[in-house]
């Protein structure tokens, strides 16, 4: 253990050499000047635990000298001694910043004591600091996460509702598509409609991202290939960026949805891009790395994560822009260019998938993002075949479900388009009637989640309480993850996204009914 160094600064030579042996004897490490000047330097150049200070010297008196040390550190203690033993003196020295007075002559043991004390005293006083310091940082942090939570639920609502929208526009579409004829002049104009709707669901699902709210098919995956994939598509549209990868060799499998993490790609290389509007430099890593319970300036659990870092060299962000880059609709770009959905929805997706995101940057020094995904025990899935647009029909009994009017009478007519027979039902209660009473005339029952009253997935369990062997078809404006909890997704036989096409309702609907529940996707 170090000892503590303490200065004697006194002009009285033999007070000094007492001070030495004696304070040497109690295992404290002295240093003696006569001079404040020669004291001063040596403070500034090494350093001390505590200053024991002469007030009437020569040449520089002690109050000066402990202006001077409050100049250059507020933390370093300094004890007044003196044979000046007024009332005066002490209040001055202690108004000018000394912790402690003590008038000569003094007993040893009560400089000892005196010492120890101011010693403690400030030991006490910078662990203090330190916990509150750390309390503000952490209340800071409760009160940032709150705000994104209260941020993320108000975005994952109006997404919901504008997915609910979507759908009626969306299933009207789909009507006119499926029954005019390809020649005729509004067919092109009515599959552009079909594309805007499309944007809006991609709009939708940045805000669900943001929400957490995001997650669809979640499996093993490879993240290199999923990089280099969405990076090779990304360079066909911006030809000046070139792409440095340092992609770890054999890389563990995350536990992901690969259309998600096509997003986070995605909206970080359309970011860093964007940092560079004349071209430039962005370097992609993955490596795989282990947590320990401390050492982070932030919390993540202990354990076995893949890290991946994407860097820029462009325009970097100072402080302020930092602090607001995930929250939804803050963006630095000009009108028109930018909706503020693209970190946020990155900073969602991360946190639904129990990631952490991070960002280092300072202006003109380019910026770089640190993201954290748990790494899974399982191989990664290779990725399935695209999914034909052919429309499956049949003609089944259906109870479709939902309290929203426009989205029954579209759906119905959907429906009944494909060749089923179609009972609707505007809230849980009713449903559940309908059921009771024509249960072995319904085949499925198309059920969304979200409904006033008795919500989704109460219906369901009242369901299999009429019929155990019952066909259930999860729909709703949010995501599987966020509603489908993992008993719901296991024990139903499907689910399904607003806003959704004839061509995707038909085949979830087939998929339902032909396929054992252990089959299920």
């Amino acid at each position: 253990m170090n000892k503590q160094r303490i200065l004697v600064v006194d002009d009285e030579i033999r007070m000094c050499e007492s001070l030495d042996i004696l304070l040497s004897s109690r295992g404290y490490d002295i240093q003696c000047f006569t001079d404040g000047r020669k004291a001063l330097s040596y403070i500034e150049d090494n350093g001390c635990d505590l200053v024991l200070l002469d007030l009437m010297m020569p040449d520089m008196d002690g109050f000066t000298v402990l202006t001077r040390i409050r100049e250059q550190t507020a933390d370093l203690p300094v004890i007044i001694m003196t044979a000046q033993g007024s009332a005066e003196y002490a209040v001055a020295a202690l108004k000018g910043g000394a912790d402690d007075y003590l008038c000569k002559p003094f007993e040893m043991d009560e400089l000892v004591k005196r010492i120890q004390n101011t010693l403690n005293t400030r030991q006490l006083t910078k662990e203090k600091a330190l916990i509150e310091g750390r309390l503000a940082m952490t209340e800071a942090q409760l009160r940032q996460s709150q705000k994104m939570e209260a941020i993320g639920t108000l975005a994952g609502g109006i997404a919901h509702d504008f997915n609910n929208i979507l759908m009626g526009i969306q299933g009207h579409l789909s009507l006119m598509i499926y029954q005019i004829d390809t020649a005729h002049p509004f067919h092109p104009r009515l599959k552009n409609l079909e594309k805007l709707v499309e944007s809006g669901s991609k709009l939708t699902s940045q805000l669900l991202g943001y929400a957490r709210k995001g997650r669809y098919e979640v499996k093993p995956i490879d993240l290199n290939s999923t990089i280099l994939e969405t990076a090779a598509t990304f360079k066909r549209v911006r030809k000046d960026i070139l792409f440095v990868f340092d992609l770890a060799e054999s890389l563990s499998s995350i536990e992901a949805d690969t259309g998600q993490m096509e997003q986070i790609f995605m909206n970080l290389f359309v970011n860093a891009a964007d940092a560079m509007p004349d071209g430039g430099k962005i370097i992609v890593k993955t490596e795989d790395t282990a947590i320990h319970a401390i050492g982070l300036p932030f919390s993540l659990k202990p354990g076995r994560y893949v890290l991946l870092t994407v860097t820029d060299m462009g325009t970097g962000m100072d402080e302020a822009t930092r602090e607001r880059i995930f929250e939804p609709f803050f963006t630095t770009k000009e009108m028109g260019r930018g909706t503020g959905l693209g970190l946020a929805s990155v900073y969602g997706i991360v946190k639904g998938h129990d990631g952490y995101i991070y960002v280092q940057s300072q202006p003109n020094e380019g910026t770089t993002f640190y993201i954290y995904f748990p790494v899974s025990e399982q191989p990664a899935v290779p990725e399935s075949k695209g999914i034909t647009e052919n429309i499956f029909r049949g003609a089944e009994t259906v109870l479709f479900v939902d309290d929203e009017d426009e989205i029954v009478k579209v759906s119905k007519a959907l429906l009944e388009v494909m060749g089923y027979r179609v009972l609707t039902a505007r809230n849980g209660q009713e449903a559940l009637t309908i059921y009771q009473q024509k249960k072995e005339e319904i085949d499925i029952v198309l059920l969304d989640i979200i409904m006033p009253g008795m919500n989704g997935g109460h219906v369901y369990e009242k369901l299999k309480t009429i019929n155990p062997d019952v066909r259930v078809l999860l729909l709703s404006g949010y995501s599987k993850d966020r509603e489908a909890t993992a008993r719901l997704a296991s024990q139903c036989n499907g689910f399904i996204q607003k806003p959704f096409k004839m061509q995707d309702l038909s085949r979830s609907i087939r998929q339902a009914l032909e396929c054992r529940l252990d089959e299920q996707p």
